[in-house]
Formats: C-alpha cells, sequence, structure tokens
C-alpha cells in the first residue's frame, strides 16, 4: 500500500508527512511534480531524508523541462544519498503545459527515450 504526496502539499509538509507515512507502515511514497507549482526531485529528497525504510518515488518528472544531463545529474545525486530508495520516474509531462511552454515535441516517445536511452 503505497501513497503519494500531490503538488499542492506544501513543501514544508513534505518531511512531516512522509515520516507519518513511514510510522504508518505505508510501504512506498510517491511525490508527483507539476511545471507550476514545486519540484518532484527536491520534495523526494526532504521525504527520503525524513524517512527510514518506505522508497519514494518520483511520479513523474518531465523529460522537456529539464535538459537530460541535469536531469541525470539531479537523480544521480539523491540516488547515492539514498540508495535502493529512489524510484525515478520520468516521461513526457503534461502536454498541455508543454505547449504552454512551447516545448511541445512532434514525436513524445522519441523525446523521452532521447532523454532516457
Amino acid at each position: 500500500m503505497g501513497i503519494q504526496l500531490g503538488t499542492l502539499t506544501p513543501p514544508q509538509d513534505v518531511s512531516r508527512l512522509a515520516q507519518l507515512a513511514d510510522t504508518l507502515g505505508y510501504n512506498e511514497l510517491w511525490i508527483s511534480e507539476d511545471s507550476w507549482f514545486t519540484g518532484g526531485i527536491s520534495s523526494a529528497t526532504a521525504a527520503l531524508a525524513a524517512t527510514t525504510r518506505i522508497p519514494v518515488g518520483l511520479g513523474i518528472v518531465s523529460a522537456m523541462t529539464r535538459h537530460p544531463a541535469l536531469l541525470a545529474q539531479e537523480i544521480s545525486t539523491v540516488a547515492h544519498m539514498f540508495p535502493g530508495q529512489l524510484w525515478p520516474g520520468i516521461g513526457l509531462g503534461m502536454p498541455l503545459w508543454l505547449r504552454q511552454m512551447g516545448i511541445y515535441p512532434r514525436s513524445q516517445l522519441d523525446a523521452v527515450r532521447q532523454c532516457v536511452p
């Protein structure tokens, strides 16, 4: 059984809620990311620092809004800090928001493949 903290969760509450999920016996915690709200990687890091046993998943970070090298750098750093506890989810992202940013790709699958070879 898992729990998800949505993007409307105030960043200052992530650590406390992650610790509570850990204490209550949840098996996994997922952090969502929306382009116009809070960052998933920083929220996942805060959650991992507050838990002792449950993995934290990123569901998802966009392959379009971050350069692949920087995305790999951030995920690698957190994964080294918390070995085996980070489950990174990388995908296209919300089409509407990508269109608003002017970065919607011609091929969605190719865009993700270029980010995650």
